[in-house]
C-alpha cells in the first residue's frame, strides 16, 4: 500500500521540486518576484502534441495553444485545447472493441530552469478539463465520462529564430477521478512555439516613412 501510494505521488514531488528550483532560479535576479510578471510580455501561439501510453497502447495526443510570455519569456502561462486519436479500451463479446479518445481545454504554465544560449530547460504543467468518449465498434452508443488530465514534466526549448522555438520533453500524465485511472501514464512532448510580434517584424516589417 505504501508502495504504490509512493508511485503515485513521485510525478507531484518531483515536479514540485522541479518547479521550486525553476522559481527560485528566476527570483535570484528580482527584489519583487512580481517585477516578472510586468516586464516584456510576448505573444505565443504553438502545438502541443504529445506521444503518450493510454490504457497500455501507444496513442498521439494533439493540442493547439494561446499564451503570454514574461521577461523574455522565462515564465509562460498559456491556454489550449487538446484531443487523443481513438484507443482501443477494452475487448467485447460479440467480436466487437470499446474504443476511446480523449478531448479536454486545458490551462498552463512552463518556467524556465536553465538556460545556455539558445537553449533551455523548463518544468512544464497542464491542468485540463474535460472527456473520455467511449463508443462501441459494433453498437456504436457514444458514452461520456468527465477526465480532469493533469500534466507535469520537463521541457527543453530551442531557439531556432528569433520567432520559431521548438520544443522536447516528457512527463506523466494523472487523470482524475479513480474510474478513470487506467488513463494515467507517461508521455513524449514534441511540439513548437511561434512569438508574433518577431513573426510579424520579420515578415511584415514596419517601413519608416
Amino acid at each position: 500500500m505504501r508502495h504504490q501510494l509512493f508511485i503515485r505521488s513521485f510525478p507531484f514531488l518531483f515536479f514540485f521540486l522541479a518547479q521550486g528550483l525553476a522559481l527560485r532560479a528566476q527570483w535570484q535576479t528580482l527584489n519583487n518576484p512580481f517585477d516578472m510578471l510586468r516586464d516584456n510580455r510576448v505573444l505565443l501561439y504553438g502545438l502541443d502534441n504529445r506521444f503518450s501510453y493510454l490504457h497500455g497502447k501507444i496513442a498521439s495526443i494533439y493540442g493547439l495553444y494561446g499564451g503570454v510570455g514574461f521577461s523574455d519569456r522565462r515564465i509562460r502561462f498559456k491556454m489550449g485545447v487538446s484531443a487523443s486519436e481513438k484507443f482501443n479500451l477494452a475487448l467485447l463479446p460479440a467480436d466487437s472493441v470499446q474504443l476511446g479518445r480523449m478531448a479536454f481545454l486545458y490551462l498552463g504554465e512552463e518556467t524556465e530552469m536553465i538556460r545556455y544560449r539558445k537553449t533551455a530547460l523548463n518544468t512544464y504543467l497542464n491542468v485540463g478539463l474535460g472527456y473520455l468518449l467511449r463508443e462501441n465498434t459494433r453498437f456504436r452508443p457514444l458514452q461520456q465520462h468527465l477526465i480532469i488530465p493533469i500534466e507535469m514534466g520537463l521541457v527543453v526549448t530551442y531557439d531556432l529564430t528569433n520567432y520559431l522555438t521548438l520544443k522536447a520533453g516528457g512527463g506523466w500524465r494523472v487523470v482524475p477521478p479513480e474510474t478513470q485511472h487506467h488513463l494515467n501514464g507517461s508521455f513524449i512532448k514534441l511540439s513548437g512555439q511561434v512569438r508574433i510580434a518577431e513573426l510579424r517584424q520579420r515578415f511584415f516589417p514596419k517601413k519608416d516613412h
